[in-house]
C-alpha cells in the first residue's frame, strides 16, 4: 500500500516494482525521491544565486 502522506511517492512506481526483487524497499524509494527533489531544488537555487551575484558584480563595476 502506498502512503498518501508522500504525494510524490507514486511517481516512478514501475521502477520500484522492478527493483523490489533486488531487495529495494519502499523506504529506499522515498529516500531516493526526496534526494532527487532536494538536488533539483538546490540546482535551481544555486543557479538563481549565481545569476544574482553576477548582476550585482556588473552593477558594482559601473
Amino acid at each position: 500500500l502506498v502512503s498518501h502522506s508522500h504525494t510524490h511517492s507514486h511517481l516512478p512506481l514501475p521502477r520500484l516494482e522492478s527493483q523490489r526483487r533486488d531487495g529495494y524497499r519502499f523506504t529506499d524509494h522515498i529516500k531516493d525521491l526526496r534526494l532527487a527533489f532536494t538536488r533539483a531544488k538546490n540546482k535551481t537555487y544555486n543557479a538563481k544565486s549565481m545569476a544574482k551575484k553576477m548582476r550585482e558584480d556588473e552593477n558594482v563595476q559601473e
